[in-house]
């Protein structure tokens, strides 16, 4: 009998990591944004898993801000060989560009090539954020830049005040307070939102209130600490109103505010993003025409459009352009270059998208590629030696320095395998949920119904894994260990059941 077990991904997963003994490994790290943190895991895991050579690739998630100190190196002199703004890391990644400020001060750095732009913009992702929320007795909340900025500015302190019931007529009778929470550290999250509460509503949201990361909040907000902290404030407090990424939200099945776009139509980022409403901002944005130039005033906050969604972000990967000084080894700057095409290929990207992210415009697509090849990759012969083999190439795809979608993992295939068999299940309940409301009525499900079904259903699904571990150990101490005595068989079973019990 075949079993997909979570436990066995989970258990063997450093296996990954191993290279033979005595083989080099070839590394690239990075550092920012928690965004598309999954969407980068994500090419990571395939390229670990493709690579017939050992690479190890890793990506921190620590916010825009620390990816961006981490990749400008401001202070960093490596050790004295460099006056400053020697990286921390070999890439950034953040949901917002370098200012003009840092853009202007490492171009003026005196290492490298006189007057050499120093760096590249590579746009990859469109995403959003959305104001969520969790109301008992409230399916859907209708609210415009004013409101939620008198609401995180704590002049709105309840739900059923006269402003909202007038935009919301049926929060009439719901008094519960309103606990607002939001971020600590900068986050381009945190600054998004603000833009758009400056925007929208500048007679209740100032200007000295804009930025990714704040300190004049009003005492009566709740403080916390990146993406998962925010969901559990969301969470646990009726009446809580919070703001995150769109697609770790819908992950989360938090419910969402629709907000009032520019044109006065009220839309959720989940609508937006099916009808085309993200990638419609950023048609509507100016963009530079190189990658390797000042983009610190490009943003897509508030656009117009009927469905367009006024909370747009564009995830960009941050690049030295004279690499060879930073990375000294051809082979990691070929698997580096190989890693950033890879954010445009469907094949890389289709993940990504999975995750609700949409991709960039094919003109600014256009760039980021120009931008990825007028990095000073200083290969021997001018070529990469790292290639793609994505259609069967016999001989061609056996060699070294070679991504091949035909290589794959067990542990991968095991997950794939797993993800799908949830996809069905997911599917077969929603509709079991539309059989029940056509015979027992409409709305017999709500929002928050649905949510506390979803979290049971991966309560079981976690709950049926560890039975699985507890039988699967049963079965080797029963068959597998030999014929001991009966106490050694009965010390064995405690001691796989008590291995089981982790959080």
């Amino acid at each position: 009998m075949k079993i997909h077990g979570a436990l066995t991904i989970f258990l063997s997963a450093a296996s990954l990591l191993s290279p033979t003994l005595g083989d080099e490994i070839m590394q690239i790290h990075g550092s920012g944004t928690t965004n598309p943190s999954k969407c980068i895991w994500g090419i990571m895991s395939k390229f670990n898993a493709r690579s017939r050579d050992p690479i190890r690739m890793t990506y921190r998630a620590v916010g825009s801000s620390t990816g961006q100190a981490e990749f400008l190196g401001r202070l960093n002199t490596n050790n004295g060989t460099a006056a400053s703004h020697w990286p921390h890391v070999d890439f950034g990644a953040g949901d917002i560009p370098i200012s003009e400020e840092e853009y202007d001060a490492l171009n003026d750095e005196p290492g490298g090539v006189a007057d050499n732009l120093k760096m590249v913009h590579l746009p990859f992702a469109l995403s959003s954020v959305s104001f969520f929320y969790n109301l008992n007795g409230a399916d859907k909340i209708d609210l415009g830049g004013c409101l939620l900025a008198k609401i995180f500015n704590r002049k709105i302190t309840q739900w059923n005040d006269p402003e909202i019931v007038e935009v919301n007529p049926a929060l009439a009778k719901i008094s519960t307070p309103i606990t607002v929470c939001r971020r600590t550290h900068g986050s381009s999250s945190t600054k998004s939102i603000t833009q758009f509460l400056y925007k929208e509503c500048e007679a209740e949201w100032s200007y000295d209130q804009v930025g990714s990361e704040l300190t004049n909040w009003d005492d009566g907000t709740t403080a916390v600490e990146g993406s998962g902290q925010m969901v559990e404030c969301i969470n646990e407090a009726n009446g809580a109103i919070g703001y995150l990424e769109s697609g770790h939200g819908w992950a989360e099945s938090l419910q969402e505010i629709s907000l009032q776009n520019l044109d006065g139509n009220y839309v959720t980022s989940k609508e937006a993003y099916l009808n085309g409403g993200i990638t419609g901002a950023a048609s509507e944005a100016m963009t530079p025409i190189n990658a390797a130039h000042d983009w610190s005033k490009v943003d897509f906050i508030d656009k117009g459009g009927k469905g367009t969604y006024p909370i747009v972000l564009m995830s960009y990967i941050y690049v030295r352009r004279e690499l060879y000084r930073y990375i000294q080894h051809e082979e990691e700057r070929g698997l580096l270059k190989l890693f950033l095409e890879a954010f445009y290929k469907p094949e890389y990207f289709e993940d990504c998208h999975k995750l609700g992210f949409s991709h960039v415009p094919t003109s600014i697509r256009e760039v980021a590629i120009q931008g990825i090849n007028g990095i000073e990759w200083a290969f021997t012969g001018g070529e990469n030696m790292w290639k793609f083999e994505i259609d069967t190439e016999k001989l061609i795809g056996s060699r070294r320095y070679t991504i091949s979608s035909k290589r794959r993992s067990y542990q991968g295939v095991e997950l794939e395998d797993i993800l799908a068999m949830d996809e069905m299940q997911k599917e077969r309940v929603n509709e079991l949920f539309q059989l029940a409301e056509l015979e027992l009525g409409n709305n017999l499900f709500t929002d928050h119904h649905l949510k506390q079904l979803d979290n049971a259903l991966i309560l079981s699904a976690i709950s049926f894994a560890l039975w699985c571990a507890v039988i699967i150990g049963w079965i080797v101490q029963k068959f597998a260990l030999g014929h001991g005595s009966k106490a050694d068989h009965s010390q064995h079973q405690r001691e796989v059941l008590t291995n089981t019990n982790f959080e």
